[in-house]
């Protein structure tokens, strides 16, 4: 039996900026945490191909990273800054 690839969603135009990090939800698998070159890390519907919220550092973002087993996320910024994100979702 042989095994391939197949795309399963397109997300065309997701971010202004290239795209340096991605995680999915540990939450909700439909969600997937985008960064880029940018200030800004975003949480979107990959399969809509829709934003749903965002976060900003203080400067352009090097790098992020996500907790395994929940969604908190950690950023350090140009400017020397590191953020932490506990994502919630609203009540």
């Amino acid at each position: 039996m042989e095994y391939r690839w197949s795309a399963t969603s397109r997300w065309v135009n997701c971010s202004k900026y290239e795209i340096t990090g991605l995680a999915f939800s540990s939450v909700d698998t439909n969600h997937i945490y985008v960064q880029g070159v940018d200030y800004e890390v975003f949480c979107g519907r990959w399969k809509e191909s829709q934003k749903v919220f965002s976060f900003r550092g203080d400067s352009n973002w090097l790098g992020f990273s996500k907790c395994a087993d929940m969604d908190v996320l950690a950023g350090w910024c140009e400017s020397g800054s590191v953020f932490v994100a506990d994502i919630t979702k609203d009540q």
